[in-house]
């Protein structure tokens, strides 16, 4: 539902490691009515994408909350200004992966334990999997971070006054 959820404006321009990139923002759309229960912290959060030039792939992310979210009737709520960013890499021509994340933020739990969060994630080394590793996957007609690069580029060709 993120297509539905926000509106998209290209901001500028910035280098991500070293390779152009749109930076597009994400502002959350007031008239956005959720058709999932999970979609509805859609509203609560605001973001910034940096869509790689080249591949037309987002290669870093941001996302910031605006308004308090609570999860469950009173199993947590996280605070405004919480913030997570995720940088990823090129791997080969059309393959990005997850390099880094950063996430801070604090939550009241049970409404009253306020547990803070500041943790960096990092990956690297990946490598091709065996055949003998993917041999009873099943292969679908595309894959998720695809349909959001498509859903991106199409947004991006709009936002640029492109056809």
């Amino acid at each position: 539902e993120i297509p539905e959820a926000y509106d998209f404006t290209v901001a500028g321009d910035e280098a991500v490691k070293g390779r152009p990139a749109w930076v597009v923002a994400l502002k959350p759309r007031a008239s956005f009515v959720p058709s999932r229960a999970h979609a509805a912290l859609l509203k609560h959060i605001r973001g910034r994408l940096w869509i790689d030039k080249e591949n037309i792939q987002w290669a870093k992310a941001e996302a910031e909350v605006i308004d308090p979210i609570s999860i469950g009737l009173i199993l947590a709520r996280i605070g405004a200004g919480a913030h997570i960013e995720v940088e990823q890499k090129r791997i080969s021509d059309d393959f990005w992966m997850p390099q880094e994340i950063r996430i801070h933020g604090a939550a009241k739990v049970l409404l009253v334990h306020t547990k803070t969060i500041d943790e960096n994630l990092a990956y690297s080394d990946y490598r091709r999997a065996a055949p003998e590793e993917t041999a009873g996957r099943e292969r679908r007609g595309g894959t998720k971070q695809q349909g959001y690069a498509r859903i991106t580029e199409d947004a991006l060709m709009k936002a640029a006054g492109r056809p």
